[in-house]
């Protein structure tokens, strides 16, 4: 049985929540050697998407970036509709998918499953495995794992209130901005969809690539040019070729990002997000127009020295850009396009990132149609 004030104990530390689940779940197989695999799945917009995974059997199993859609078909949409606490005491007695495939193979045998709400809002589920049949069928076991994932997901809960207000103050800037901003909505919202699949693409080769960088990327991605709601009206909605002064003036939107995003975390509760988050952010507005070649703005990084999430957003930014009608520009062909971006890897954008987008184009595209502007008549995705 449990140690239940220790591990309330280890619940309650000053640390990023990845490292308190990684510690909870340590402490819990001290107690039931055969937990072979623990994870949290956040869901949003009918889709599921790890953000924790500890896998005993398959260290490599951490590497899992896959997004499932949630079906109405789907074992998750009924877990979630039910409300209920899903337990299977052999996973080859149920319907194999691949990814169960998967998990058999490697040695796991049964498994706990929880839907985590807060507040009628779906927030994700908690998965768990045993190495042995029929584990959480055990009375002992079903109370462990009951308060176990209870602690998981008032940890998950926290997190999302917390950020609450950062996130709703970090919105009334973007919205500000937007409101002034050529860029149409859905150009920001497709920024968020191209870097996180840019970012899910590389994570087979980026070790800085987490789960929690991916979702990251997906919600901060939009704010890349929140510095614009500084830059004066002539120069903001200009249709014509910038003067040097002009370019200067509009230059300065990545500092003013910055400075808007610092405003934003003094005025939030100091608990609200992590200093590594903001990093994260401020990296996107700042650096989103430096060169791979050491030639951009603001401060002439080159190559690694350019924050990874940075390099995916310009490659996303200027894609889409170039692919719409602006009032200061034509759209461009698909051909152009790529061409362009082509004749630039190396120079303005990453390699790894130019090829991930070249390597999958076709997914890059079913973005483009399931969220194009208004009106918005689409190019043949044909070279």
């Amino acid at each position: 049985m449990f140690d239940y004030p220790t591990l309330s104990k280890l619940a309650a530390q000053d640390k990023e929540i990845p490292l308190i689940f990684s510690e909870l779940f340590d402490l819990a197989r001290s107690y039931y050697p055969s937990l072979s695999r623990f994870s949290v799945v956040l869901s949003e917009d009918n889709k599921a998407s790890n953000y924790f995974i500890a896998d005993k059997l398959c260290p490599t199993g951490k590497h899992d970036y896959s997004e499932q859609e949630i079906t109405s078909r789907s074992a998750l949409f009924q877990i979630y509709t039910n409300h209920k606490v899903r337990v299977i005491d052999d996973l080859t007695s149920v319907t194999p998918t691949k990814r169960l495939i998967h998990l058999i193979e490697i040695g796991h045998q049964s498994s706990y499953t929880a839907p985590i709400y807060y507040r009628g809002i779906h927030l994700g589920f908690v998965f768990i495995n045993a190495s042995n049949l029929c584990f959480f069928n055990q009375q002992n076991a079903q109370r462990d794992i009951a308060f176990f994932t209870q602690l998981i997901t008032n940890l998950l809960i926290q997190q999302y209130e917390s950020q609450k207000h950062f996130r709703s103050s970090l919105a009334v800037a973007l919205n500000m901005g937007h409101s002034r901003d050529p860029e149409t909505k859905e150009h920001l919202t497709r920024m968020g969809r191209y870097s996180e699949l840019l970012a899910r693409i590389l994570s087979d080769t980026k070790q800085d690539i987490t789960h929690q960088f991916i979702h990251r990327i997906r919600l901060y991605a939009p704010f890349h040019d929140i510095g614009k709601y500084r830059i004066p009206d002539h120069v903001l909605f200009s249709t014509k070729k910038f003067t040097d002064e002009d370019r200067k003036i509009m230059n300065n939107h990545t500092l003013y990002g910055e400075e808007i995003i610092n405003d934003v975390v003094s005025l939030s509760d100091n608990h609200s997000i992590t200093a590594e988050e903001v990093q994260f952010i401020k990296n996107i507005i700042r650096h989103h127009h430096e060169r791979f070649d050491g030639k951009g703005l603001p401060d002439g990084l080159n190559k690694d020295s350019i924050p990874l999430e940075a390099r995916i957003v310009t490659l996303a930014d200027v894609f889409d850009a170039l692919l719409s009608k602006r009032t200061y520009k034509h759209a461009w062909s698909v051909s152009q396009v790529m061409e362009y971006i082509e004749a630039q890897d190396g120079l303005i954008f990453d390699p790894d990132c130019v090829a991930a987008l070249r390597d999958n184009f076709e997914s890059f595209m079913n973005i483009r149609q399931q969220l194009s502007d208004s009106g918005e008549e689409l190019c043949s995705p044909v070279f």
